[in-house]
């Protein structure tokens, strides 16, 4: 019975070393210079349209589509690649100082 609580001590205490031990998601990645002159490539854009064309059940209509279409954002992101979710979190919480600038570029991809 001794033996089986000390196991259990022993392997607990590994298994919560290896949690600890946690890697960051964003290990690797490009020269900051250039993701930021990928980034001064691109313009912004907003995209607007005249109302007064569409009813009132048409706009009710636009905003719904454009709503499933962040529900179809989101599964896209994991889709693409499961630890997106992660590595944007990384990017946020991180304290290394290009982390922003990935960010920022993270975002404009997804």
């Amino acid at each position: 019975m001794k033996n089986l609580f000390l196991m259990t001590i022993f392997f607990t205490g590994v298994m919560a070393m290896s949690c600890s031990r946690k890697e960051s998601a964003v290990n690797n990645y490009a020269d900051i210079g250039h993701v930021k002159s990928q980034i001064n490539k691109l313009e912004p854009v907003e995209i607007d349209y005249d109302r007064t064309f569409l009813s009132e059940d048409q706009q009710q209509a636009l905003y719904d589509i454009v709503a499933a279409a962040r529900y179809m954002d989101q599964i896209f992101f994991k889709q693409v690649y499961a630890k997106n979710p992660e590595i944007q979190q990384a990017l946020i919480s991180g304290n290394n100082p290009d982390f922003p600038v990935l960010l920022e570029y993270f975002n404009i991809c997804f």
